[in-house]
């Protein structure tokens, strides 16, 4: 007999404005009544199946308010008002946000949305109130809705079933019905999966409030275990407290809102370390699960082949007892190949094909596997895959689960219902430190962008715990936990793409932000600045070690020939346009010590930078600002815009300005990144900023810099 055990993970980022009580972006709610409602209503309609869902704490939040009435979002307030009250942006934001779907399976069924979808993409320049009728606008309206409820609502709830029957010329009644419909479907949500777990058919586990990866709260230097050359954040904690703080309350509002604590735990993306151990315990957990690559990186071993006898050998297919302090914890290994066949391979084929593929590649394993009571595990998104297939899912979902249950050698079960039937446990010696991704955290820590982020997060934390504060305490450190969310670190880099990247951006500062808020007190300058690099600034990195003479003249060609170099474009002024514009071309490089800087003006620059205007330039990272006076009179900021903390001299204009900054007056030590902005200030107004959004970045020198990058 082989148990199988399936965990679907119910996630997403945190949206709400903790300060305001605004929700940024619709997922939460859409999500709702598709996928959260869906995957609860298939595991209702047969008695024997046995799953276990992870239930994201913060995502239950959301859900919660929306289905108190507590939740509104932008796209909401649009779809409610009626064409005749939207103002031209408005539309505009109508058009460019009511088609975001996967548009094979959630538009294309659909005639009279594939009609508005072509009819709207062709006139992307100029979506103007005036071209779109009100009966255009208003069908938007409601299938930018309609198409998200699951399959089996659209095939059964009259509601939804008679407006896809319509599926034009909708009235406002129309659209207030649905609207009601949805709210409905997900206060639906949290009950029925309560009803699953209280008859015994699922199991509901947790993870930490906010989703942090634990390990790299606990302590950063951890994710040199499998990224030995990786460059970490100035700011590094450890924050152990915070760690601990997201695993208590989230078992603290799961047995809220789901009437028991919860035993198991996905730790999110599959993040574990050693260090994350002390802390389950303390909650009394007794499960925990992650990827086959953590099980093979603790046993220095490798096993690949998801049906074969490697795997098998190896001892994936069995729970193992961790060496965590005063209570029993066990953990769970993905099976990698299985998971992603049903998330990224079965969508493309004939469902009840693909149900049955999988149950042959299930008797397999049984037919090898070895030991006492052998399980396999299947963990994977329990919300994005559906989307690709063709209804949803649906009919792969009823297919699987008949399939497995129709055949005597298989057994679906919870995690808590194997180990609690479990005669032994092998020990395992040691957990390697990763995520399910490559049994490492380089998706969230490293890049400059991530490191960045780490530091506005540090120096908000530092800032937070430094004094005694007036203000709402708690609540500041409510935003600082919700910053600590692993989504916004997902987006940040190069590894992923979404149309929304500035969106995480804006609402991951937002939280920062909001702790100052809470606080009573300023927002500090750095935490305006977007931490995604402007796609429109390219500039080249430095070639080589240089060094200049601090004269404000271009002396040669050879002085400045290895640096890098930035030319910006007419929309880094604030007019959006050449004329006028202070700033020609920005020259930067390094020795090992200092980094110069060299700003070329449009004429000369003791012209252009006299009188009211100076060069600030902010090193985000390093939490320092440069700020340059035409009188000789800069100064070297603590904090951005802070207090000055030394006098600096080291710039001169003439025909251009140079800059000489020395790593160690803003904190920079070799190897560490460097990343700054430059901008032009007039009475205290910043006229121009190079690059418009986000920093120049780049490593600084290590003693083997030349060596390593620039031999020939």
């Amino acid at each position: 007999m082989l148990e199988v055990a399936f965990l679907w993970h119910m996630h997403q980022p945190f949206y709400k404005d903790m300060y305001t009580g605004e929700y940024y972006l619709p997922w939460v709610r859409l999500h709702s009544i598709k996928d959260y409602y869906g995957m609860a209503a298939l595991a209702l309609e047969r008695e024997d199946v046995r799953l276990s869902f992870n239930m994201v704490p913060s995502l239950m939040l959301q859900v919660s308010d929306y289905a108190e009435g507590r939740a509104r979002d932008r796209n909401m307030d649009l779809s409610l008002r009626d064409p005749k009250d939207l103002e031209e942006g408005d539309v505009e934001f109508i058009v460019s946000n009511f088609f975001r779907c996967f548009h094979p399976t959630m538009i294309d069924p659909y005639p009279r949305y594939r009609e508005l979808l072509q009819k709207m993409a062709k006139d992307p320049a100029a979506r103007r109130k005036r071209r779109y009728p009100a009966s255009d606008l208003r069908d938007l309206q409601v299938w930018a809705n309609l198409a998200w409820f699951h399959r089996t609502l659209r095939e059964s709830d009259p509601v939804v079933k008679g407006l896809i029957d319509k599926g034009r010329d909708f009235t406002e009644a129309d659209k207030a019905a649905l609207f009601d419909k949805q709210r409905e479907i997900v206060a639906r949500v949290i009950p029925m999966y309560r009803r699953l777990e209280e008859e015994g058919r699922a199991e509901l586990s947790t993870s930490p409030f906010y989703h942090p990866i634990l390990p790299l709260l606990c302590r950063m230097e951890s994710a040199l275990e499998a990224m030995p050359n990786a460059r970490l954040p100035v700011h590094r904690g450890p924050y152990t407290r915070d760690a601990a703080r997201h695993v208590s309350k989230a078992a603290a509002f799961h047995e809220k809102i789901f009437g028991r604590r919860p035993r198991g735990l996905w730790p999110p993306e599959g993040s574990v370390s050693e260090d994350i151990l002390p802390i389950l315990s303390d909650e009394g957990l007794t499960w925990i699960a992650t990827d086959e690559g953590i099980l093979e990186s603790s046993l220095l071993r490798s096993f690949s082949d998801c049906n074969g006898d490697s795997a098998v050998n190896a001892g994936l297919y069995t729970p193992y007892r961790l060496r965590a302090p005063d209570a029993p914890l066990s953990a769970f290994f993905r099976d990698r190949a299985l998971s992603d066949l049903i998330g990224f391979a079965y969508y493309g084929m004939d469902p009840a094909a693909a149900a049955a593929d999988f149950t042959s590649k299930l008797l397999k394993i049984e037919a090898k596997a070895q030991g006492p009571n052998p399980i396999v595990t299947i963990i994977l998104d329990g919300e994005n895959p559906w989307e690709h297939y063709p209804d949803g899912g649906v009919t792969f979902l009823r297919s699987l689960y008949a399939s497995i249950a129709a055949q005597p050698k298989l057994k679906m079960t919870t995690f808590s219902g194997h180990l609690k039937w479990r005669n032994s446990t092998p020990v395992l010696p040691r957990l390697g430190a990763g995520s399910w991704i490559n049994a490492n955290f380089g998706i969230w820590i490293g890049s400059p962008q991530d490191n960045a982020a780490w530091d506005y997060l540090g120096r908000t934390r530092q800032h937070l715990a430094s004094a005694e504060h007036k203000g709402d305490v708690d609540m500041a450190w409510e935003s600082v936990y919700a910053a600590e969310g692993s989504d916004w670190f997902w987006w940040y880099g190069d590894d992923f793409f979404s149309e929304e990247k500035d969106q995480f951006d804006f609402i991951f500062r937002k939280n920062l932000k909001n702790a100052f808020r809470f606080l009573s007190e300023e927002v500090p300058h750095f935490l305006e600045e977007a931490i995604f690099s402007d796609p429109r600034a390219t500039y080249t990195r430095p070639s080589g070690l240089m060094t200049a003479v601090i004269d404000g003249c271009a002396t040669n060609f050879f002085e400045w020939s290895a640096s890098g170099k930035y030319a910006p474009s007419a929309e880094n002024t604030t007019m959006g346009r050449t004329a006028g514009r202070i700033v020609k071309e920005i020259l930067f490089g390094f020795s090992m010590d200092s980094l110069f800087l060299r700003i070329d003006t449009q004429g000369s620059a003791a012209d252009k930078l006299a009188g009211d205007r100076h060069v600030r330039v902010e090193f985000p990272r390093a939490g320092k600002s440069v700020l340059w006076s035409p009188g000789g009179n800069g100064a070297v900021y603590d904090g951005g815009r802070g207090a000055a903390c030394q006098p600096f001299d080291c710039a001169c204009a003439r025909k251009v300005l140079e800059m000489e900054v020395p790593f160690a007056r803003i904190g920079l030590e070799r190897g560490s990144a460097i990343s700054f902005s430059v901008e032009i200030v007039e009475k205290g107004a910043t006229i121009e900023r190079h690059p418009r959004h986000g920093h120049f970045e780049f490593p600084a020198p290590t003693e083997d810099f030349e060596m390593e990058n620039w031999q020939v």
